[in-house]
């Protein structure tokens, strides 16, 4: 068992000094191990990125303007009212 005092240093022991990085790696990702694979050829092939969609997959134009439109008026604090979102009248009323 620590003492209080004791256990705030052994504690703050592994907090880093202002400005200074502490990154430490162990295992797959240690700089040995990750050599040691480069060397003997096991870091296997990079898998490259999914191709960019077909056009014809896109959303049309109009719908992604009308989202950006609907986005930049709530980031704005202008949130439309529910009922435009809805398409009815009964947001409109207050009970």
């Amino acid at each position: 068992m620590f003492d209080p005092l004791d256990f705030l240093a052994e504690v703050s022991a592994h907090i880093p000094d202002p400005h200074e990085k502490t990154t430490v790696f162990y295992g797959w990702y240690s700089n040995r191990t990750r050599g040691y694979r480069k060397r003997h050829g096991l870091l296997g092939k990079a898998q490259t990125a999914d191709p960019v969609p077909d056009t014809d997959d896109r959303v049309p134009l109009e719908v992604r303007r009308s989202w950006a439109r609907l986005i930049r008026q709530a980031v704005r604090g202008r949130s439309p009212p529910l009922s435009a979102l809805r398409g009815d009248d009964e947001g409109d009323r207050r009970d």
